[in-house]
């Protein structure tokens, strides 16, 4: 095969039919009232579509993308190595630090390693992103994120 798009996404389509096939036989139900294959059923749909876009994209590409891709893949797979040290010491830390604290951390080390930036652009969409996630999931949705640092209640 020309390209290693084709290989990846040749096996996220298996995986997105056997989810199908999986979600199909747990039952469906309703969107009013799901079953337990309903969101297996509607993600094997989703991947389904979006890796075989990506394999008609790879199937167009031309052989001198092909090349670039791999003259850049040496530089930047110590970039793949630093996220995934800032990933795990991220998932180690967020008890300690809290939420806010520890997704703030991260953000802003993947903005400067990943896609660098100015320092003020990198505070502020750090920042920008953790209080809207944190608006969406502590205080839309309710759900209980670590506080770490910032726990300022008195038990």
């Amino acid at each position: 095969m020309k390209h290693p798009d084709l290989i990846s996404s040749l096996f996220w389509i298996v995986l997105a039919l056997c989810l199908i096939i999986w979600g199909y036989a747990l039952e469906l139900g309703t969107l009013s009232e799901p079953e337990s294959g309903f969101i297996i059923f509607w993600a094997g749909i989703i991947m389904l579509g979006l890796s075989g876009a990506v394999f008609i994209m790879a199937l167009r590409e031309k052989d001198k993308r092909l090349e670039r891709s791999r003259q850049r893949f040496g530089a930047s797979w110590r970039n793949v190595i630093w996220v995934t040290i800032a990933l795990a010491l991220y998932a180690y830390l967020l008890s300690p630090l809290g939420f806010l604290v520890d997704t703030f951390l991260l953000l802003f080390f993947l903005f400067r390693v990943y896609e660098p930036r100015k320092w003020p652009t990198t505070i502020w969409v750090s920042a920008l992103m953790v209080i809207v996630t944190y608006l969406v999931f502590d205080v839309w949705l309710g759900s209980q994120l670590p506080k770490g640092l910032l726990d300022l209640s008195w038990r």
